[in-house]
C-alpha cells in the first residue's frame, strides 16, 4: 500500500496571531496578574522601576476575546492609515517608471567600467530598502537587472544580486524605512526614527561587505564563465542597446527630484521638530500626489493609484491591528 505523504502547512498569518491571542487568553486564567506603576517621560509612557505590586485578576472570557479584536483595530488606526498613505503613494511613484529609467541610465553611464554597476546598484536599491521599505517589490526590477548583467559579461545571479541584495541591506537599516523601523518606534513610543547615525552606519557597512562579495564573484565569472553557478544552463548574451528599458525623460528627473525633496523634508521634520507618523503620513500623501502631477497624470489617475495602492495594504494593515488585540488581552 501506498504511504500518503504528509506535508505540514505554515497557517495563515491571521490564524497564527489569533492562535497567540487565544493562548494569552488562557494565560489571563493561570498567570497571577500584575501591574508596574507607569510614567510620562520625554514623551514617552514607561514603567518604573521596582514599582510592580500584584493586582486583582482579571480572566478574559469569550467575549472579551473577540472585543479585542475591533479594539484592537481602533487602537491602532493611525498606523493603519499610515500603511495605506504610503502604500499609495509609492503605487503613484513606481507606476511613473522612474526608478526603471535611472536604472538605464546609470548603466549607460557605467560602461567601461562595467564592474561600478555593482556597487552603485546596490546603493541604489539599498536606499530604496531603508527608505521606501522595498523588499518583494524589487521582484519586477530583477529581469531589468538580469539583463543588464549579461550584456555587461557577468551572469543571471550578479544581476539578481545587485537588485535583491541591495533591498535586502537598505530594509535590514531601515534607516528611515517607514514600514519597519516606523511603525515599531510608534508602538514602542521611541522617538521616530531615533537612532538613525547607528542603522546608516550598519547600512554602510553591510553595502561594503555585499559590494566586495558581489565583485569578487562577477570578475571570476566574467574570466571564467565555468565558474558560474547558471553555468549548466548557460545565460544567453543580451544587447543592452535593444533590452527593453525605459529611457530617463525630464518628468522622471522631476518624479526623483519630488520624491528626494520628500525624503528630505521628513528627514528635517523629524530631526529638528520631532515629526511622527501622522506628519510624515502627510508628507509620503502629498510627495505621491505630486509626483503623478509632474509626470503628467490627471488627478482621477492619481486617484485611481493611489487607491490601488492602498487597497494593496490592507493585508499589513489589519495585521497591525489584530497584533494589537494581543497586546489588550494580556493589559
Amino acid at each position: 500500500m501506498e504511504k500518503k505523504k504528509t506535508s505540514f502547512k505554515i497557517p495563515h498569518t491571521y490564524v497564527l496571531l489569533i492562535g497567540v491571542m487565544l493562548v494569552m487568553a488562557i494565560l489571563t486564567w493561570i498567570v497571577p496578574a500584575g501591574q508596574f506603576e507607569r510614567i510620562e517621560q520625554a514623551g514617552r509612557t514607561i514603567a518604573v522601576p521596582g514599582s510592580w505590586h500584584a493586582v486583582d485578576a482579571n480572566p478574559q472570557g469569550f467575549f472579551e476575546i473577540i472585543n479585542s479584536i475591533p479594539r484592537g483595530l481602533t487602537d491602532s488606526a493611525a498606523i493603519s492609515f499610515f500603511i495605506f498613505l504610503i502604500g499609495g503613494a509609492f503605487t503613484v511613484i513606481n507606476e511613473t517608471g522612474t526608478v526603471e529609467a535611472l536604472i538605464y541610465k546609470l548603466s549607460q553611464k557605467l560602461k567601461g567600467a562595467e564592474i561600478l554597476i555593482i556597487p552603485v546598484f546596490l546603493l541604489v536599491f539599498g536606499i530604496a530598502g531603508a527608505t521606501l521599505g522595498f523588499s518583494e517589490e524589487t521582484i519586477v526590477f530583477i529581469p531589468m537587472g538580469i539583463s543588464l548583467a549579461l550584456a555587461l559579461g557577468f551572469d543571471s545571479v550578479v544581476g539578481m544580486s545587485i537588485i535583491a541584495s541591495g533591498a535586502a541591506i537598505g530594509f535590514s537599516a531601515g534607516f528611515m524605512n517607514p514600514f519597519a523601523v516606523g511603525i515599531a518606534q510608534g508602538i514602542a513610543e521611541l522617538p521616530t526614527f531615533s537612532g538613525m547615525g547607528l542603522r546608516i552606519a550598519l547600512f554602510l557597512v553591510l553595502w561594503v561587505i555585499t559590494s566586495l562579495y558581489i565583485m569578487r564573484y562577477a570578475l571570476m565569472v566574467k574570466k571564467d564563465p565555468t565558474k558560474s553557478y547558471v553555468y549548466n544552463k548557460l545565460d544567453p548574451k543580451h544587447d543592452l542597446e535593444k533590452s527593453e528599458f525605459v529611457a530617463l525623460e525630464k518628468r522622471h528627473i522631476l518624479v526623483g527630484l519630488t520624491f528626494l525633496a520628500g525624503i528630505l523634508a521628513i528627514a528635517f521634520g523629524v530631526i529638528e521638530y520631532g515629526w511622527y507618523i501622522q506628519e510624515i503620513g502627510a508628507i509620503f500623501m502629498i510627495t505621491g500626489v505630486i509626483a503623478g502631477f509632474v509626470y503628467g497624470y490627471g488627478p482621477s489617475k492619481v486617484a485611481d493609484l493611489f487607491v490601488a495602492g492602498a487597497k494593496d495594504m490592507v493585508f499589513a494593515a489589519l495585521i497591525v491591528g489584530v497584533a494589537r488585540s494581543i497586546v489588550i488581552v494580556m493589559e
